[in-house]
Order: structure tokens, then sequence, then C-alpha cells
């Protein structure tokens, strides 16, 4: 690819002819993620790791963004936040049949490359990359005024551990690193659900969910547009919320 001149960004997915990477291997797709430091291996700022998808997670992560794959590889093998290997005979973590139960199936949802979202102590932020602003603009236009959206994006880099979500479980769980260094958890979506009776902000799933009263959504939308930040206290118990945008 690169001797071809092609050159691949975080975030992105390639997918190769049916002949794959590997003899034998039945994944033939890349993601490319931040590399994770390694013992030893000296690396370079923006240096990228390119993880083996099988077929259904990469459907997945075209339509889910490959946070809920990593996270869940992560749990399976104990490597927080993900193992910086790839194995070619490994078996799927995820599958589109099964993310039917996950609430993000069933409403809009748009990938923000760069965007960064966690929360700390009771706040849940939503930091994003003005270089979306356009595409988010766009996609902000086709929503009916009461239609809920999840926006997907990366999880806070200082955040003390990451949300990890899988079918039947019910309450919130996280993997963490073994030297605990960090603070705050960190999520894969902000979920936006408006014509709520209260404004406030919970955990769902490996990420959150916004509810939020007609007015403050009309705001929200607003701030999205224009690219300004924008908070809210939460009424009752809940997560505040704040947005804040990256240059």
């Amino acid at each position: 690819m690169a001797q071809e001149g092609d050159q691949v960004e975080l975030g992105e997915l390639t997918q190769f002819s049916e002949a794959g990477l590997f003899a034998g291997s039945p994944h033939r797709s890349l993601a490319y993620l931040p590399a994770p430091p390694l013992p030893g291996i000296p690396l370079s700022s923006g240096t990228l790791l390119a993880l083996l998808l099988s077929e259904d997670e990469f459907e997945v992560a075209k339509a889910f963004g490959t946070y809920r794959i990593t996270t869940r590889l992560g749990r399976r093998q104990s490597h927080y936040p993900h193992p910086p290997w790839s194995e070619r005979q490994r078996a799927s973590v995820v599958s589109p049949l099964l993310m039917q139960a996950s609430v993000l199936n069933p409403v809009s949802r748009l990938i923000l490359r760069g965007a960064l979202i966690g929360h700390e102590g009771n706040t849940l932020q939503l930091r994003i990359s003005r270089q979306v602003l356009s595409a988010l603009k766009t996609q902000l236009e086709q929503l009916k005024p009461d239609e809920p959206l999840a926006l997907l994006g990366d999880p806070r880099p200082d955040a003390a551990g990451r949300l990890v979500w899988e079918e039947g479980q019910k309450e919130p769980a996280a993997i963490v690193p073994p030297e605990g260094h960090g603070s705050g958890l960190a999520g894969g979506f902000v979920l936006c659900l408006p014509g709520r009776p209260a404004d406030l902000g919970r955990l769902v799933e490996d990420g959150y969910a916004l509810e939020l009263q007609e007015a403050s959504w009309q705001q929200l939308r607003s701030a999205l547009s224009l690219g300004n930040a924008w908070v809210f206290a939460a009424q009752g118990r809940g997560l505040n919320f704040s947005l804040e945008w990256m240059d």
C-alpha cells in the first residue's frame, strides 16, 4: 500500500481481497489504532497499530466503530487497553447479529474521528475535533427534530479505565490497566435522547446516554452545528455534561 502511495490514518479500516493477508486465515481486514506503549520498543508520536479483524468485526466496525471490539479483546485477553498483537485464527468477539441487542442499533450513528469521550467525577465530557464539524453539521441537518443520535468516538487517553459491554451484561463494567494510572472512565459513544423530562447523563453499555429536555436538545444541536461549547448541570441524580472543541 505505501509503495503505491496509499496512506492510512487513525480510525480507518482496510479490507483486502478474498485471498486475505495470511494463508489459512479467515481474517482479511485491518483497523488502524493508536499503538500502545511496548516495553523496550521506542515508538514515535502518531505510530499506528494495524489490528487484524474478522469479517464480522469489520462489519461491526463500519457501523459502530472499533471501540467495542478493542475493549472486548482487552477483557478476554487480559491486556489493557487491547492486545498489540493479532492472532490469525482467533474467534470473533462481535457479530452484526448480536449487535441488534444494543441500544445503538436502532438509532442514527455518526463516527467522529478523533472525538474523546469519558467521565471524571460527576461530569461526562465530549471533546470533538473541529475537523469533523462539517460532517457533523450535515448529519444533524438530516435528522428529524426529535430523532435520537449516537455520537461515536474514541476513549479519553488519560482515563483510569474503559467501559466494556457484552450481550447479556446487566451492570456497567470496565477494564483497567494493572498499574492503575489516570482518573475517571472512558467510553465509546454518547447517545443523545431528546424529549426526556430532565437533563442528565448516565452510563449505558460501553458508553453514555444523554437524556435531554426538548429545549436542551435544540441548544445542543445548535452547539454541535456551530462548533460552540455547551454544558448543563444534571437535574437530580445523574452526570453533568460538557461539550468542548479541539483545534
